[in-house]
């Protein structure tokens, strides 16, 4: 399976062959392996990508703006990267090692974050984000203006049987069989928990009437699906995104 994009590319979010133009026909990006694209996140200026290689060997590639480390490249913000770079290390316990298969990858306005499968040799079933900690949205219990350019562990679900992972501008949710967990900013109720001005540092485990198998984040909202097929929605709703 091939990428393709199109749009802005002011960052080089698309291509490093349209000199920061935009496209608005499809694109075809181009990764420095071969193999096939197994996942894809991507956030207004930056993206990311896990790449299954023959042999089953996974490698995830971002690129974009890198201005707060939110492309996890180990290196100092700053330039944005307009072709697809591998994210090689992640930070455990202190302890740099390498980047692992991903089983879920998800991009927010100035972070990433992915989910570690349960058997992972290091930090299995952690969550792990890079970027802008700003608001909590990293969910590594730290605020303010750290920047992350090297994967941090940001929670331990390794006892859930969690299914879903979603970001937003500013906050984060994970869905469980039977839980669901957010963090980051709620200045629009995007969290689902606590006041309007409140923010989570760290995941709070908020009450639903009825478990949701699968999320999904815009910029200030936030939307599950359960079993049955109901929609349910929160955040802001000022142009009726959270269909009400």
């Amino acid at each position: 399976r091939e990428l393709y994009c199109w749009g802005d590319n002011r960052d080089g979010q698309l291509t490093d062959s349209l000199a920061a133009a935009p496209a608005n026909t499809p694109q075809r990006v181009t990764f420095p392996v071969n193999g096939s694209v197994e996942a894809v996140a991507l956030s207004d200026r930056h993206g990311c990508a896990q790449i299954v290689k023959p042999g089953s060997e996974y490698e995830t590639y971002c690129w974009g703006a890198h201005d707060v480390g939110q492309l996890g490249l180990g290196d100092a913000q700053g330039a944005s990267v307009t072709a697809p770079t591998r994210v090689g290390q992640m930070s455990i316990n202190g302890t740099i090692t390498g980047l692992p298969r991903l089983a879920a990858l998800a991009a927010g306005a100035q972070h990433t974050c992915a989910m570690l499968p349960d058997n992972a040799p290091i930090g299995g079933g952690d969550g792990i984000c890079w970027g802008r900690s700003a608001n909590g949205r990293l969910g590594t219990g730290q605020d303010g203006i750290a920047r992350f350019s090297t994967a941090q562990p940001s929670f331990d679900f390794a006892a859930l049987d969690w299914e879903s992972l979603a970001l937003g501008e500013q906050h984060g949710c994970v869905a469980s069989e039977d839980a669901l967990w957010c963090w980051g900013s709620n200045l629009h109720g995007e969290r689902g928990g606590g006041g309007a001005t409140s923010q989570e540092l760290a995941p709070e485990e908020l009450s639903i009437p009825s478990p949701l198998g699968e999320l999904s984040a815009g910029t200030h909202h936030t939307c599950g699906l359960d079993a049955n097929n109901n929609v349910t929605c929160w955040g802001l709703s000022a142009e009726k995104q959270s269909g009400n």
